[in-house]
């Protein structure tokens, strides 16, 4: 029985170590959709910004 929770226990840290792996990830993930967010939404900002200031010459 012991042998039996001995490897419990080491599949359970290998399962919460894959399990903090994505959630280091998914951090990552949320930085990279909030960049790309905003090359969506920045790019245009700007290029109304532009065409306003030109538009005023």
């Amino acid at each position: 029985m012991d042998r039996l929770f001995e490897q419990a226990d080491k599949e359970s840290v290998l399962r919460g170590a894959r399990i903090s792996d994505p959630a280091k990830t998914g951090i990552q993930a949320g930085d990279l959709t909030w960049v790309g967010w905003s090359w969506i939404i920045l790019p245009p900002v700007f290029l109304i910004g532009f065409v306003l200031a030109v538009g005023d010459w």
